[in-house]
């Protein structure tokens, strides 16, 4: 099942610019204060930029939990982090 985090980028742990393959750590917005994984595509990205990933939760044995995003979309930033 589909879902959006709406995130504030922490930290690029990796970035291919030939591929766009991310892994990032981010905190989403809202009700989930924490940090967590999101993997992805997306052609550039920064820390501190705000994204919009839809995309689902995984398990991954070596990895943990992550989201794993079919998209991911670069947001203006409105107002402080919460």
């Amino acid at each position: 099942m589909s879902e959006q985090l709406d995130c504030v980028v922490e930290r690029v742990t990796f970035h291919n610019a030939d591929n766009g393959f991310a892994v990032l750590r981010v905190r989403p917005r809202g009700a989930n204060p924490g940090i967590v994984t999101i993997i992805g595509h997306i052609g550039v990205v920064a820390e501190g930029e705000r994204l919009l990933a839809d995309g689902e939760w995984k398990d991954d044995r070596q990895h943990g939990r992550q989201f794993v995003a079919e998209s991911l979309r670069p947001q203006p930033m409105q107002g402080r982090r919460t």
